[in-house]
């Protein structure tokens, strides 16, 4: 899920003309898509909701 919004935001930023402050921190080489499983914990739907009404609307 965080590099689907990790990509989201890339595109939204370079293809849309979002301003750059909404792109997300370089990726480190420790958070390539590995085969290895991880163990995390998702996020929730009303975190995400939350987190979406926190933008700013401009």
């Amino acid at each position: 899920m965080r590099l689907a919004i990790y990509g989201f935001l890339n595109y939204c930023v370079n293809r849309l003309d979002f301003p750059s402050l909404c792109l997300p921190p370089a990726l480190s080489d420790d958070e390539i898509v590995t085969t290895t499983k991880r163990i995390g914990y998702p996020l929730t739907d009303s975190q995400i909701i939350r987190l979406v009404d926190g933008l700013p609307d401009n």
